[in-house]
């Protein structure tokens, strides 16, 4: 029985990761040029540096699923594990620089939605912490079995309610927010 529970959560967390790296790498392939200023606006490269990193990341992200797929079916899940870990620490390395410049920030370039409010980096470093809770999550929970048709249905399942969670809180992000500068204007 609890074999099988760790069988899902493992499919369900790993579906989740790869599937918001997914739709995150779409996002940015549809609005290069919101993405491209997203990475300026943290000031670590120059324009046209940040021009070709904007165009690059996406197609970055895509490889890393690739990849921990492929990891994934030849039974290295260290591997895809260090992958998923890797590129969420990344990003909160990236992120951590503006809570210690105590900066704001309009789009991180990771959220799943177009958005034009300032959210504090605070909230987005605690946001890639969970995510690489859960990468640690998905290590963790690694069984010695292929897991039945039923676990990978279940996974699946679990990983889109994880999906459908994160872009709730995303959205409940952003709303708090606005109801806070609303809260100000109307003080």
């Amino acid at each position: 029985m609890i074999a099988s529970f760790l069988s899902i959560l493992h499919y369900g967390v790993f579906g989740f990761l790869l599937s918001l790296i997914l739709a995150a790498a779409v996002h940015k392939l549809n609005a290069p040029a919101n993405f491209q200023r997203s990475l300026q606006s943290y000031d670590f490269l120059p324009s046209k540096l940040a021009s070709s990193f904007a165009k690059f990341v996406p197609w970055l992200e895509i490889t890393v699923i690739a990849a921990a797929i492929v990891c994934y079916a030849m039974r290295q899940i260290e591997l895809s594990f260090l992958l998923l870990f890797t590129l969420f620490t990344a990003y909160s390395a990236m992120i951590s620089t503006l809570v210690f410049q105590k900066r704001t920030l309009v789009d991180c370039g990771c959220s799943l939605f177009d958005s034009n409010v300032l959210i504090a980096p605070k909230t987005l470093l605690m946001r890639n912490i969970a995510l690489i809770i859960l990468c640690c999550v998905f290590y963790l929970t690694t069984q010695q079995t292929t897991g039945s048709p039923s676990e990978w249905l279940f996974g699946l399942t679990f990983s889109c309610f994880l999906f459908v969670i994160y872009s709730s809180v995303d959205l409940l992000l952003e709303n708090h927010v606005l109801l806070s500068k609303l809260r100000l204007k109307h003080d």
